[in-house]
């Protein structure tokens, strides 16, 4: 049947025929991939005396780690492009890529080599270090579980802190707790009839008879978790002049009324501790005029020759022990743990051949790469100026 005028004209005035020419223009349209973008210009790192030299996009975070110093030797600062860095005056840390290439030299410091000595004082066992002069004495307590040694022995992270605090001119004494069950240190007794600040107390006078220091020399207290919360306390017994509380919230109630200057090292991935609280009792002392500051360690990253802080291990090894973490996962490319290494099976994997006190050593390392609950020598610079400040 013949179409009738209207219906034919509907059809002839609608869409347009499809041809064969249209249909490959089509064809060839949807085959055609967008422009491929330019890559982004990259712009040359050098890093002398240290690692991460390379190629980088502008606005690319590098983080920047010094070679570790020989004997006799203690990182100074970096030098070159330094409004770059985000803190010069760390071994490791943070470069911010401008469209430009950077320079960025790694400097040293000689300084004296020193040996920890030996005593047991008011019936405890003591470690200490007395440079000609200090310019103020750090008194060390021990986390929850511990003892003196923890101080003096290879611990990687804690020898972050001595060999700067020692070069700065400060004494250093480490004592421990009473209780050597648990390991922890007195917080019910009242001051006047807690051993624990009683034994303090003697050993800092028999310090000051042999004439190691003045009566009156500056004095602080470092403490670590549980020992944290009796650092505070010890700090406004004794009338110290500054305390730093390492992955702890210190002792609530001394905390409330102290007037002693008070710096907070939290790490950020702590399972233990209650960031939150250490903020509050930071709030407070601000609030009351009290000097103080806060510092939440986020993660780091590893790099192929982190492992030579530990005693034991070379640069070969130190590249070997992170290309195995690297096989196994447990890093990414950029060098972050994956996982929590309380739990992960990376001893067991990459670390299984070393001595315990090696593997002790690691894992220090590790907990605090992590921000896990674990001291970690990354704002030792900031408590020791810290420190300085309050004289």
């Amino acid at each position: 049947m013949k179409l009738g005028p209207a219906r034919h004209a509907r059809c002839r005035g609608g869409h347009r025929p499809i041809t064969l020419a249209v249909l490959v223009a089509w064809l060839l349209a949807a085959c055609q991939t967008a422009p491929a973008k330019a890559p982004a210009r990259l712009y040359v790192l050098t890093v002398a005396h240290g690692q991460s030299s390379g190629r980088y996009a502008a606005g690319e975070v590098v983080h920047v780690w010094a070679e570790p110093p020989e004997l006799g030797w203690l990182f100074d600062q970096w030098v070159g492009d330094i409004e770059f860095v985000a803190d010069a005056q760390l071994s490791h840390t943070a470069v911010t890529m401008p469209a430009r290439p950077l320079q960025l030299t790694a400097n040293y410091r000689a300084v004296p080599v020193w040996t920890a000595l030996h005593d047991t004082l008011a019936g405890r066992p003591v470690h200490y270090y007395f440079p000609p002069a200090p310019i103020g004495v750090i008194v060390y307590f021990h986390g929850s579980g511990s003892d003196a040694d923890e101080w003096i022995e290879s611990e990687a992270e804690k020898a972050r802190f001595l060999a700067p605090a020692v070069a700065g001119g400060f004494a250093f004494i480490a004592t421990e707790s009473q209780d050597r069950d648990r390991r922890e240190w007195e917080l019910s007794a009242e001051p006047d009839e807690n051993d624990d600040l009683r034994t303090v107390r003697a050993i800092l006078e028999t310090f000051v008879a042999r004439g190691a220091m003045a009566v009156d020399a500056p004095t602080y207290a470092v403490g670590v978790s549980q020992g944290g919360r009796f650092a505070t306390l010890a700090a406004q017994a004794l009338g110290f002049d500054g305390t730093a509380i390492f992955v702890g919230v210190g002792q609530p109630n001394v905390l409330a009324t102290t007037n002693v200057p008070t710096i907070w090292c939290l790490a950020q991935n702590d399972p233990i501790i209650n960031l939150q609280d250490a903020v509050g009792h930071y709030e407070n002392l601000r609030r009351r005029g009290v000097a103080t500051a806060l510092i939440v360690n986020p993660p780091a990253p590893l790099c192929p020759q982190c492992f030579r802080a530990v005693e034991g291990i070379d640069a070969a090894e130190s590249e070997r022990l992170f290309a195995g973490l690297e096989a196994e996962g447990y890093v990414n490319e950029a060098g972050f743990l994956v996982e929590n290494p309380r739990f992960s099976a990376w001893e067991a994997d990459v670390a299984g051949d070393y001595s315990p006190a090696v593997r002790h050593d690691l894992k220090d390392l590790m907990w605090a790469a992590y921000a896990e609950h674990e001291f970690f020598g990354e704002c030792t610079q900031q408590v020791l100026r810290f420190f300085t400040v309050q004289r």
